[in-house]
């Protein structure tokens, strides 16, 4: 579990203090349910795509010491899924008081989407990540499939988008 422990970061229980640089807090978004490790499950993609999304959880688990995302055998409920459409998905209602008619001249289509499902407390329960295949015409290749989880995963962490160009989450 990732906590603040007198002006240092602790990423375990072991109360073993570093110095605050370059962190990510995202103990609150899951309340202490990531301290146990999140399952997370592949719906509906090929060989390929399947490498790619373990790649995306991998690059995360290296960066989060202290969480574990891994996956789940097939008949277990995973906290995450990452399932896969062979095309973008339209959106659909309104977005920031802009209904998705108004956006159609901007962009009404996404290649990605996460859904965060919270509890009565507003902790984070489970997440449906849908990644498509393809966008716009274009087939999306697997190291942008790859890319795209990642991000997705951050979301799914509770992380927000940032604002620098060198982050993921911009």
């Amino acid at each position: 579990m990732v906590c603040f422990i007198n002006g240092s970061l602790s990423l375990d229980n072991s109360n073993e203090k570093q110095p605050l640089k370059h962190f990510i807090q995202v103990c609150c978004s899951w309340g202490h349910k990531l301290a146990n490790g999140t399952p997370y499950k592949i719906i509906g993609a090929d060989a390929g795509e399947q490498q790619a999304v373990r790649s995306a959880v991998y690059k995360w688990n290296i960066k989060l010491k202290a969480i574990k995302i891994t996956e789940a055998s097939t008949n277990v409920n995973a906290d995450i899924q990452v399932s896969f459409n062979s095309t973008a998905q339209k959106l659909e209602g309104s977005f920031g008081g802009v209904s998705a008619l108004a956006l159609h001249t901007l962009s009404a289509i996404t290649a990605r989407q996460s859904i965060n499902n919270f509890d009565e407390n507003g902790f984070i329960t489970s997440v449906k990540i849908s990644i498509s295949r393809s966008t716009f015409g274009n087939i999306l290749g697997l190291s942008e499939i790859e890319q795209i989880t990642e991000y997705e995963i951050g979301h799914a962490l509770g992380l927000g988008n940032a604002n620098s160009n060198d982050d993921l989450m911009l």
